[in-house]
């Protein structure tokens, strides 16, 4: 099948990944996605604390297999073809482009069709999900629509590092999701709100980024290029797929608790428990295409994983750490008394993600390799671990099991993912405990804070002194991390911060058996992801 091609391609969306200034682009993408992923993680713990006290727990069980339905099937309607052309070294063709489009177009379409055949049987096999639930599922088939349409522009400006409009397109989609669900459920719509919501998002998000790009690729089909797009694409989005499952184990198993509340309290927990590990996120995404520009030199990878591990684990140990500690005291007093029986999954719930978060970092090198299959084995175990746990420890300990299925395959799939990378670097475990370990000891130092001062004074103390003590033992005992984290960033190349850190630059072991690694000195080149 061919048609003809537009003459005129985007200079945005095509833009050729050769010569590109990786340096600036990566840190500029890293700030927009930090300050997109702050307010989008802002507007989030507002808009749970607003529908956790208008709608009950059974909404949000509701909602929960509703977003693992959008996931999957958006998974499935991609087919990896917008990743396989991120990770590809040449720069996309003419052709490659309009194949890759008319494949995501012709998938959703069987997508939208296999919903509306399956809404009403689905619907009548569960009628716990309520009367409504096929027409909601019908309602997705659009949301689907309206992601493959954002899907290609958005992958040709993560391509060449645009991570600027990636953030304003996803945060004006995430601005439409809260709006609607919180104003619709103000209005007693319940679930709807929820269903409703998605939909607006993927709109308002297709309309964005094809606003940015103004590129329409054309109709065109080679059977070459979808097989080659396709081979490394099916397994990075099989692995997609898989992954996602992994929180699906709740709408699909959390009923083993007793009933659909039980799956409610324990999507609850997972959304908290995630609140914080965007940051894995913003370096994964921002990885995943400088990885496959620098996929030829194995010493810089190393160093790269070992310096972005350390990173997303100083960032993520610190509010994971506060929020274990302080659960029994943040989840009645934040979001109300009714939430309290989930207090315990999600404090496990927290240990997993604190594994999730690097491994997450270290799947990025190996899908960056070109070696989707492996990333997509290492998924494939720990979820299917995941999926073996879940339902006998929920029998056995109630929804703490649920949470402790979370941690156990957290950690699994963490040493899995570490052994994946080998081939091309070893994974820096000893940054891991070291970090983790010091804020640990930050989190006991709230706990004694919370336990004696109640309410919402005690959560405030907690959190301070969290902070200050987390701090006081990185400078004891990590102070070349922090250096390390701030030069990979690019705050390394500021005079000022410089000379700050030159102040803390050990002199020699620092006890404890917690060893440092190497710091560049100032002026020293920079061999991080994203020096040019």
């Amino acid at each position: 099948m061919t048609l003809r091609l537009p003459r005129r391609i985007s200079g945005t969306q095509v833009r050729s990944s050769a010569g590109l200034d990786v340096g600036s682009l990566g840190r500029q993408a890293a700030t927009a996605m930090l300050a997109r992923t702050i307010v989008m993680r802002v507007i989030t713990a507002m808009g749970t604390v607003v529908l956790a006290r208008i709608l009950v727990p059974a909404d949000f069980g509701v909602y929960a297999v509703l977003v693992l339905v959008q996931q999957v099937l958006t998974y499935f309607a991609d087919f990896g073809v917008g990743p396989s052309l991120i990770q590809q070294g040449d720069d996309p063709t003419r052709e490659e482009l309009a194949t890759a489009w008319l494949i995501q177009q012709l998938m959703w379409i069987v997508c939208a069709v296999a919903i509306w055949v399956a809404a009403p049987f689905v619907e009548r096999l569960i009628p716990s999900l309520g009367a409504g639930f096929g027409w909601q599922l019908r309602l997705l088939s659009l949301s689907i629509a309206f992601t493959m349409l954002r899907s290609l522009p958005s992958a040709m400006l993560v391509r060449v590092l645009r991570f600027r409009e990636v953030a304003t397109i996803e945060l004006s989609g995430h601005i439409a999701f809260w709006a609607t669900a919180v104003s619709l459920a103000l209005m007693g719509a319940g679930v709807w709100s929820f269903a409703v919501a998605l939909t607006a998002q993927s709109a308002i998000s297709a309309a964005l980024a094809n606003l940015i790009c103004r590129y329409w690729p054309g109709l065109y089909f080679d059977r070459a290029i979808a097989r080659r797009l396709l081979g490394f694409g099916v397994a990075y989005q099989a692995s997609n797929v898989v992954t996602t499952l992994r929180d699906g184990v709740i709408p699909l198993c959390g009923g083993f608790a007793g009933s659909v509340a039980s799956i409610g309290y324990l999507q609850f927990s997972l959304r908290v428990s995630q609140l914080t590990s965007s940051v894995d996120e913003i370096i994964a995404r921002v990885s995943f295409p400088a990885f496959s520009r620098i996929k030829g030199d194995a010493k810089r990878t190393a160093r790269v994983l070992s310096d972005s591990v350390t990173l997303v684990c100083l960032l993520i140990g610190a509010p994971q750490a506060w929020i274990i500690a302080t659960a029994p005291n943040l989840v009645p007093v934040v979001f109300g008394d009714r939430w309290t029986p989930s207090v315990l999954a999600l404090q496990l719930m927290c240990l997993g993600v604190l594994c999730t978060v690097p491994s997450r970092v270290a799947g990025s090198v190996v899908f960056g390799q070109g070696r989707p299959r492996a990333g997509l084995l290492v998924a494939l175990a720990s979820v299917g671990l995941l999926f073996a746990l879940f339902p006998p420890l929920l029998l056995a300990f109630g929804l703490p099991g649920g949470g402790l299925a979370y941690a156990v395959a957290g950690f699994v799939g963490l040493s899995l993912q570490a052994r994946a990378v080998r081939p091309v670097a070893s994974f820096p475990w000893r940054n891991v405990i070291r970090v983790y370990f010091l804020s640990g000891l930050a989190g006991l130092a709230s706990w004694f804070v919370a336990v004696h001062v109640a309410g919402v004074p005690g959560l405030i103390i907690s959190a301070g002194v969290f902070g200050i003590s987390y701090l006081a033992l990185l400078l004891a005992f990590a102070r070349t991390d922090l250096a390390r984290s701030w030069h990979l960033v690019g705050a390394g190349r500021n005079p000022r911060v410089l000379r700050f850190l030159a102040r803390f630059r050990p002199r020699g072991g620092l006890g404890l058996g917690l060893g440092v690694s190497e710091v560049a000195e100032p002026g020293e080149p920079g061999d991080d992801i994203l020096a040019p």
